[in-house]
C-alpha cells in the first residue's frame, strides 16, 4: 500500500472569513504589448508599473511603501486578457553596451550591432486587462485596498515604454467579482498548484518591493573604475515568485473487468451511469477516510465539493469528476460502459496519483449495476488501450466544433418541462409553442452553464430534445431512475461552438454524477 499524503494549501473556501476582491482594470492605448516572454502581462509586471508610477522623481513615500507591501503578500490574482494574435516580428540592429572593446571609437559602433526581434502582440484595445486579487475583509485590508485603488491612477504604461496605458481600481464583493468574470469576453486565468503544463508567470512575493529599490540604487552606481579602466556590474534582479496559470487537470483511465478473468470486461448499463459514479466514488471516499482519518474535510471536498463547514460548493474547481465512458465510435456498439475516466483539478488537495490508488482495485461485488457479475476497476496506463478517449476528444489532440451528449445533462430546476399527468394525457397535451418555450429555457440554462466553462465567446447555437443522438443509446427522461434529478430536468443537448474546442466536457447540475457527458461528432 502506498503511503496517502494530503496537501497543506491555504484555501478561502472552508473558513469563515468575509472576503472583499480588489480589482485592477488596466486599459492599453494601442492594442499592442511589447513585453517578452509573458503573456498575458505578469502580475509582476503591473507590480512594477505601480511602483513606477507612484514615484516622484527617484523616491516612493512612506505610506506607499506599505501599501505595496500589504499588496505583495497577497495570493496570486486572478488575470483576464483579450484574445491576442501575434503581430509581425521586425529585427531591430542595435549596439551592445560594449563600445569600450573597441576602444571607445564611435566609428566603429557598427561593429557591435546585435540582432533585436520585436515581435508584438496584437488584441482590442477595447477589452481591458484584469487582475483581481482576494483579501480579508478588514479595517486593515479596506483602507489599504482603497489606497491601491487611488494608485492605480497613476499608471501611465504596462510592458515596455511604447505601451502607454492607464487603469482603474474598484473594490468588489464576491457576487459583482462573479458578474464582472462572466460577462468578460477575453479569457480567464487561475493560478494553480501544480506545475502540469500551464503557463508560469512571474508575480509579487515578500521582498518584491525592496528588491526593485535595491535594483534602482544599484543601477545608479553601476560603473566604477579600475585600474584605468571602467566595469560595468549589472545590479540584482527583482524578486518574484513563479506561479503556474491555467494548469489542465490530470487524469487516469480505468476499466470495468470481470474479477474471475480481467481479460473481460464487465459492461454496466447506460442508464445505470449515475448509480455506477455514485457507488465507486463512495469506495474511494470510504478507502481514504480509513487511510486518512484526520483528512476527512479534505476528503470530502475533493470527492463531493463539501467544506468542513458542511457548506456545499457550488462550481467547486477543486472537485475530482468521475467520468462514465459509455463505447461509441461505430453505428452497431451498444453504448455501455465499459472505461471510467478520473479528472483531478490541479488545485485539488489531494495529491492525483493518491486519488488513482484510491480508485484503483475497486470491488463492486454485491452490485446489481452488473447483473451480480464480480466487477473490479482495473487502472489502465498502456497508451495503446486508450483508444476509446480519443472517441471523446481527449488523448490525440484533436478538436471539433460540434457535441452531443451520450448521458442526458441535468438542468436547473427553472428549465424543467411540465409534467404531464399519464392518465390525462389528452387533456393536459402540449401545445406546438409550449414546447418551443420549453426547449428555449433549456438552451438558455445550457448557454449559461457552458458561461461558468468559459466558453461563451464560441458559441453558435444550442439544440436540445429528449431523445438520443447515438443510435443505441437512452431517451434523457430514462435516466432519472434511483437518482436525485426529476425527469423533466433531463435533455439530451447538441452544442456547436464558433471555434473548435477538445474534450472531455462535462456538462450540467449532474456533471460530478455521470450525467451530461459530450462526444464530438467527427463526421462534420
Amino acid at each position: 500500500m502506498i503511503q496517502i499524503r494530503s496537501r497543506e494549501r491555504k484555501t478561502n473556501d472552508s473558513t469563515g472569513d468575509v472576503h472583499m476582491n480588489l480589482l485592477i482594470t488596466v486599459y492599453v492605448h494601442d492594442g499592442r504589448y511589447h513585453g517578452t516572454d509573458d503573456w498575458p502581462p505578469s502580475p509582476a509586471r503591473l507590480f512594477q508599473a505601480l511602483v513606477a508610477g507612484s514615484c516622484f522623481g527617484e523616491s516612493l513615500q512612506d505610506e506607499d511603501k506599505k501599501i505595496f507591501k500589504w499588496l505583495e503578500n497577497l495570493q496570486a490574482p486572478v488575470i483576464g486578457a483579450p484574445h491576442k494574435n501575434d503581430g509581425q516580428s521586425v529585427i531591430f540592429y542595435v549596439p551592445r553596451n560594449t563600445i569600450d572593446s573597441q576602444g571607445c571609437n564611435l566609428e566603429r559602433i557598427a561593429d557591435i550591432r546585435q540582432e533585436k526581434n520585436v515581435e508584438p502582440r496584437l488584441f482590442d484595445s477595447q477589452i481591458p486587462f484584469l487582475y483581481l486579487w482576494s483579501f480579508n475583509h478588514g479595517e486593515e485590508g479596506m483602507m489599504q485596498g482603497s489606497a491601491i485603488c487611488n494608485i492605480t491612477n497613476n499608471l501611465y504604461q504596462l510592458g515596455r515604454g511604447v505601451d502607454m496605458a492607464w487603469a482603474q481600481g474598484e473594490l468588489l464583493e464576491a457576487k459583482e467579482v462573479d458578474e464582472r468574470l462572466l460577462a468578460y469576453p477575453g479569457q480567464i486565468y487561475r493560478s494553480t498548484k501544480g506545475r502540469n503544463g500551464g503557463i508560469e508567470l512571474s508575480c509579487p512575493c515578500p521582498g518584491s518591493l525592496d528588491s526593485l529599490v535595491t535594483r534602482y540604487k544599484a543601477s545608479l552606481s553601476r560603473f566604477h573604475h579600475e585600474s584605468n579602466s571602467q566595469i560595468l556590474t549589472q545590479p540584482p534582479r527583482p524578486r518574484f515568485t513563479e506561479i503556474t496559470y491555467n494548469s489542465p487537470p490530470i487524469r487516469c483511465l480505468f476499466e470495468l473487468r470481470k474479477a474471475t478473468d480481467d481479460t473481460q470486461f464487465a459492461p454496466c448499463q447506460l442508464i445505470q451511469s449515475t448509480k455506477l459514479v455514485m457507488e465507486i466514488r463512495d469506495s474511494a471516499i470510504q478507502k481514504l477516510r480509513k487511510t486518512l482519518p484526520q483528512q476527512e474535510g479534505i476528503v470530502n471536498r475533493a470527492f463531493i465539493g463539501q467544506t468542513q463547514d458542511n457548506i456545499h460548493v457550488e462550481n467547486d474547481r477543486t472537485q475530482v469528476c468521475i467520468i462514465p465512458l459509455p463505447s461509441i465510435g461505430h453505428r452497431n456498439v451498444d453504448c455501455e460502459i465499459r472505461r471510467i475516466l478520473i479528472e483531478v483539478p490541479p488545485n485539488c488537495q489531494l495529491y492525483a496519483e493518491d486519488i488513482f490508488w484510491a480508485f484503483s482495485g475497486i470491488n463492486l461485488t454485491g452490485s446489481d449495476l452488473n447483473g451480480g457479475v464480480e466487477t473490479i476497476l482495473t487502472r489502465i496506463q498502456d497508451k495503446k488501450k486508450q483508444k476509446m478517449l480519443t472517441h471523446y476528444g481527449v488523448i490525440d489532440g484533436s478538436i471539433f466544433k460540434v457535441w452531443h451528449t451520450i448521458t442526458p445533462a441535468a438542468l436547473p430546476e427553472g428549465a424543467r418541462r411540465r409534467r404531464i399527468d399519464p392518465s390525462r394525457t389528452h387533456e393536459e397535451a402540449k401545445s406546438g409553442s409550449e414546447r418551443a418555450s420549453e426547449e428555449m429555457r433549456a438552451a438558455v440554462a445550457i448557454f449559461h452553464e457552458l458561461r461558468t466553462l468559459r466558453m461563451l465567446p464560441h458559441i453558435e447555437s444550442i439544440h436540445v430534445q429528449r431523445e438520443p443522438f447515438e443510435g443505441n443509446g437512452m431517451r434523457a427522461e430514462a435516466f432519472s431512475v434511483g437518482t436525485m434529478f426529476a425527469k423533466e430536468r433531463l435533455w439530451h443537448v447538441e452544442v456547436i461552438f464558433k471555434e473548435p474546442v477538445n474534450g472531455p466536457l462535462v456538462i450540467g447540475n449532474g456533471r460530478f454524477l455521470g450525467l451530461g457527458v459530450m462526444a464530438p461528432v467527427r463526421d462534420t
